[in-house]
């Protein structure tokens, strides 16, 4: 996967990132992230890293979270969601169309 890594990096060095107005959760880590030069440095890490996907949704949920979209097809980030937190409101959006309404 380094090589992937490395081509990342090499794209992303020609991208401008804003930094996010809601803080984003790093799939590795799952710290909150406040600022695109850590963005663009996680992305990029997380190629080669474990993800850490119950550390990161419950991280979201301790935080107050209590909304998830999904996008993409099959639901399966949503079902996992479900098993950490039964209590979580999920929204799954996988076409165009049912993007278009909940926006």
């Amino acid at each position: 996967m380094k090589p992937a890594q490395e081509e990342l990096q090499n794209y992303m060095n020609d991208l401008d990132f804003n930094d996010p107005i809601i803080p984003i959760v790093a799939n590795c880590t799952a710290t909150p992230l406040t600022s695109a030069s850590d963005i663009k440095e996680e992305l990029i890490k997380q190629i080669c890293n474990c993800v850490d996907w119950n550390k990161s949704v419950k991280f979201m949920i301790n935080s107050g979270v209590n909304s998830f979209v999904e996008f993409g097809h099959g639901g399966v980030l949503g079902n996992m969601i479900k098993r950490i937190s039964s209590d979580s409101a999920i929204k799954s959006i996988d076409t165009t169309e049912s993007m278009n309404c909940n926006i």
